[in-house]
């Protein structure tokens, strides 16, 4: 039985025989066969020809194909790699989300709480009830019962409670030495009066130095020659009335 490479060989032997008999009726038909031994050669080649560029071609199909499978694998592992992190990312912000959310639950919680409490102490503690305790310097302020009422179960209406707060707040924001008919002046001569010259001094030394600093155009030089001169001034007078004092007082003894 032929192989295949015996078959092969035969083949091209047969071509072989052809050629060479086309050659042999050409050489007796004194060249009148010429032109057919032409067509059959070249018509034998384009048919060579052909069968070489559909193989190639279906190679060249074949790695395409091969190409493509490749291509389909690559896209299906990056889709899935993608997709895998797309869904870690959307975990990890759900987490987040849940996270963030629990700690502004538990921060509200607190608040609530410290109002609620605030609100009840506002309640029980009325400025009549303190005065019971400061009778020296009592409290004038507003009382924070409207407030309270307004910014009551957790703030449900906000605009109410704002409109108390801000009713409160102006209520309150007052010169406290005027609602305890306190002044500089009562300092000083309390300072004068108890014959307290350090305190005197200070006294007059730190009202100079507010006045200097309010200006702020004094150098330090300045401010040191200034308190040293307050200070020298604040003892002149302090003697100069503790004098009188011992004057009066001896005045007093012997009438």
């Amino acid at each position: 039985m032929l192989t295949r490479d015996d078959r092969g060989k035969l083949v091209k032997a047969t071509k072989k025989k052809k050629i060479r008999r086309f050659e042999k009726f050409n050489a007796q038909a004194g060249g009148y066969g010429a032109g057919l031994v032409d067509e059959v050669l070249n018509e034998w080649k384009r048919r060579k020809v052909a069968k070489r560029q559909v193989k190639t071609l279906r190679l060249e199909k074949d790695a395409l194909m091969v190409d493509m499978d490749l291509l389909q694998e690559e896209n299906e592992e990056a889709f899935a790699a993608n997709q895998k992190c797309l869904e870690d990312q959307l975990k990890k912000t759900v987490n987040d989300a849940n996270s963030a959310k629990e700690k502004l639950e538990v921060t509200v919680a607190k608040l609530t709480d410290a109002k609620a409490s605030n609100i009840w102490k506002a309640k029980r503690f009325l400025p009549e009830d303190i005065n019971k305790y400061r009778k020296s310097l009592p409290i004038s302020f507003s009382i924070v019962t409207p407030a309270s009422k307004g910014c009551q179960d957790g703030i449900s209406n906000q605009t109410a409670c704002c409109n108390a707060i801000a009713g409160y707040k102006e209520n309150i924001t007052k010169n406290v030495y005027e609602l305890c008919h306190v002044s500089l002046k009562d300092i000083f001569f309390q300072g004068v009066y108890n014959k307290d010259v350090k305190y005197f001094q200070l006294i007059v030394s730190s009202v100079a130095l507010l006045i200097i600093f309010s200006k702020r155009k004094a150098k330090a030089m300045t401010l040191m020659k200034l308190d040293q001169l307050l200070y020298c001034v604040g003892s002149w007078i302090s003697c100069f009335i503790e004098f009188i004092d011992m004057v009066y007082a001896g005045i007093n003894t012997e009438l």
